[in-house]
């Protein structure tokens, strides 16, 4: 089985950046975690676009290359062999 949800999704807005944090899943579905998919939009209702950070099993990322002044939501889900999960509560900040 896939991975439950990643929980505790928090933002610290930068400077065109915000820096995620979350807890890993306690259930892995009996697989290990082997990475994260982050997503983020222009809030509340852009199209959901996948940070690439490449594969991690760190529970941050710093996601690069947003406009100041934009607020913007984010979204985690954990990855292991049988899939990806469901994604974590959806965060929203303003680089």
């Amino acid at each position: 089985c896939p991975p439950a949800a990643p929980t505790g999704l928090a933002l610290t807005p930068g400077s065109g950046q915000l820096a995620a944090t979350w807890t890993a899943p306690t259930n892995t579905g009996g697989s290990a975690v082997t990475d994260y998919t982050i997503e983020y939009r222009v809030s509340p209702a852009g199209a959901w676009t996948v940070f690439n950070d490449g594969t991690s099993t760190t529970t941050s990322a710093t996601i690069t290359g947003l406009a100041i002044g934009t607020a913007y939501d984010v979204r985690v889900a954990a990855v292991n062999a049988a899939g990806t999960g469901p994604t974590s509560t959806t965060a929203t900040a303003t680089p």
